[in-house]
């Protein structure tokens, strides 16, 4: 009984979030569309360490990597989760680190350690839920790196989800502006807004 009044409170709590984000959609839809509402302004950001392009490159990989890990998140698919993630640590431990200029080379081997770990803690998790909780990290990490080094194709897209872990709120990155939600999956697809974009070339 004790069982069934808690999936029935869960089913309350998550069905007045799906609420209250549809509401705060809604309201803004009912703004004026106007160009500002609508334009996204992205910034060009100049890499913290000089690096080559074909460096960028596999900076690029790794990017391309973490959004397959937070697409299998928005599909709540845990053996996919694990999958990918041990992917993206093979491919993390097999690029040529020459390619980096050397006075670089302390800060990329610092940062993919780092990754390496945050992946390995993905691959051995036991639910979805832990996952979402370990892909927060990923996403600062990722971010840290693809700032410091910059990649060489696309816009990164940094967007948010203000009732993320009991509304305490969480960032992930795209590739797209548009919407998918790797904390919430099917329960709050398109729940959050972007916050920033930029590019590095």
């Amino acid at each position: 009984m004790k069982k069934i009044f808690q999936k029935i409170l869960l089913i309350l709590i998550l069905s007045s979030a799906v609420i209250s984000c549809n509401q705060k959609k809604q309201s803004a839809s009912k703004e004026p569309e106007t160009e500002e509402t609508e334009k996204i302004i992205v910034e060009k950001i100049k890499p913290l360490e000089n690096a080559t392009e074909a460096f960028k490159q596999n900076m690029t990989e790794i990017f391309k990597g973490y959004l397959t890990i937070k697409d299998d998140l928005v599909n709540s698919n845990l053996d996919e989760t694990k999958a990918s993630s041990s992917k993206l640590q093979k491919e993390l431990s097999s690029f040529n680190q020459p390619n980096v200029a050397m006075e670089t080379n302390d800060a990329f081997i610092s940062a993919s350690l780092g990754i390496n770990l945050t992946l390995t803690a993905l691959i051995e998790s036991k639910d979805i839920e832990e996952q979402r909780d370990i892909f927060q990290i990923l996403t600062v990490q990722v971010e840290d790196m693809i700032k410091k080094f910059g990649i060489n194709e696309g816009t990164v897209y940094n967007q948010y989800c203000p009732m993320a872990f009991n509304n305490t709120g969480a960032n992930w990155l795209s590739d797209v502006d548009e919407i998918k939600n790797p904390y919430f999956g099917d329960v709050m697809l398109e729940c959050g807004e972007v916050k920033a974009a930029y590019t590095f070339n």
